[in-house]
């Protein structure tokens, strides 16, 4: 038997990642369950924690909205904090787990419960950008013929590009 006004208590946490991929990224949709015995107004704090990070910078707040001053009922209410993991993990790619912290009028605050670890991927692909022009003007079927190419890489990473070729008719190396 409770009395009084107990804080909310945060009962589940369910990130919504991309069933292919199995990673998230950019505005990031999390499920956030919440009871209060007394049917009050609530706040939901979130965090996040990049997994293994060194040395570790330990929970930060995460930027997004949808859990402010909401009602939450005693029976349980599903709430969705929308991540925006580009300001939080801007052009990074890292395993990460939420928290979250329940509070409302009453002086404690609630328990707090971690999601999953699933992974954000804000690593844009690299382009490859080739000039077709000296491959269809140059005669020379026999010896190196130049490939003129371009790498755009959004965060400036390393990359590697590997060129294959075949002949018409047959299959690329495996």
């Amino acid at each position: 038997l409770s009395i009084g006004n107990d804080p909310p208590q945060v009962t589940a946490v369910t990130p919504i990642v991309d069933a292919h991929e199995g990673e998230a990224a950019g505005i990031v949709r999390i499920e956030v369950s919440v009871e209060d015995s007394s049917d009050d107004v609530v706040t939901v704090a979130a965090e996040f924690d990049v997994q293994g990070d060194a040395p570790d910078e330990g929970w930060k707040p995460a930027t997004g909205f949808g859990l402010t001053d909401v009602q939450v009922l005693s029976e349980g209410t599903t709430l969705d904090f929308f991540w925006d993991t580009d300001a939080d993990l801007h052009d990074l790619e890292r395993q990460v787990a939420l928290r979250f912290t329940g509070t409302d009028s009453a002086p404690a605050r609630g328990n707090t419960k971690e999601s999953l670890v699933f992974r954000v991927d804000n690593n844009a692909a690299p382009i490859v950008q080739l000039d077709s022009g000296p491959l269809i003007l140059n005669p020379d079927e026999r010896r190196g013929i130049p490939i003129p190419f371009r790498v755009i890489d959004e965060e400036e990473d390393l990359v590697d590009v590997i060129f294959q070729w075949r002949r018409e008719g047959e299959e690329f190396p495996s």
